[in-house]
């Protein structure tokens, strides 16, 4: 029989090496290097969500994050105007801001408190879109 169709172990086979070993070990031992284990597991897990938290967005990523960010500013900076009228107030409000404070704030990971909610989300614009001003039609489409 080859060693990839072999029989599944029965009761009257020797048990496999490592269980003889880990059965010479004692119990308190034992447990101690299984809360090990344990802790292990739980530090490499941890360990994965910092680096998932830290790794860069993928393209699709970060263009739906920018797109997020445009629609939510069109929504709440500018509710009263029509959708042509919105992205214009945008994309000028955007490259005053690209001028201006953008210059000072673009390293800024957080802006200071008493900012502006149209100042909030335009420093998040201006992050995801590498300080680069969309015209007011790629707003227009964004917002669509």
């Amino acid at each position: 029989m080859s060693a990839a169709l072999k029989a599944p172990p029965t009761p009257d086979d020797p048990p496999p090496l490592w269980a003889n070993i880990i059965a010479a070990i004692p119990p308190t031992l034992r447990q101690m290097m299984l809360d090990q284990i344990v802790a292990l597991s739980r530090e490499a897990a941890a360990a994965h969500v910092e680096v998932e938290r830290l790794r860069e967005p993928s393209r699709a990523e970060w263009v739906r994050q920018r797109d997020d960010a445009i629609r939510e500013a069109l929504a709440s900076c500018f509710p009263g105007e029509t959708p042509s009228g919105a992205a214009k107030a945008l994309a000028a409000e955007l490259r005053k801001y690209a001028a201006g404070g953008w210059t000072r704030e673009r390293d800024l990971e957080t802006m200071p408190n008493g900012s502006s909610d149209l100042r909030l989300q335009m420093h998040r614009i201006m992050q995801l879109s590498d300080g680069k001003v969309l015209a007011w039609r790629r707003l227009l489409q964004i917002a669509a």
